[in-house]
């Protein structure tokens, strides 16, 4: 069970990270082809439609998984698993922590 679940896990993060970045790139990259030093109305709004929802479901999944461990205390799937979906919130705070003075 723990195999599938370390799996799962790391796949949807991947996966999530991976569109999350592209969708940031794609900002980056607008707004040095425009020239433009600070972001503007439009570069948020192609953020919550682009990057944000990646972002979401991967937290979504990483606390879900937490709570699914939190309900199984006592066996030997939960520490590993609760020690999965704490690394998951780490990752996306220190990405969207690092990510966000880029703009």
């Amino acid at each position: 069970m723990i195999a599938r679940l370390t799996s799962w896990f790391a796949f949807v993060n991947l996966a999530c990270m991976a569109l999350y970045l592209s969708g940031f790139i794609g900002i980056l990259r607008t707004m040095k082809a425009e020239e433009r030093i600070d972001s503007d109305f439009g570069d948020g709004l192609t953020y919550l439609i682009k990057a944000l929802p990646f972002a979401g479901i991967a937290l979504a999944y990483d606390v879900g998984l937490g709570v699914w461990a939190s309900k199984r205390r006592g066996t030997a799937e939960a520490k590993p698993a609760a020690l999965l979906s704490a690394a998951g919130i780490v990752l996306w705070v220190t990405a969207w922590l690092v990510l966000r003075g880029m703009t």
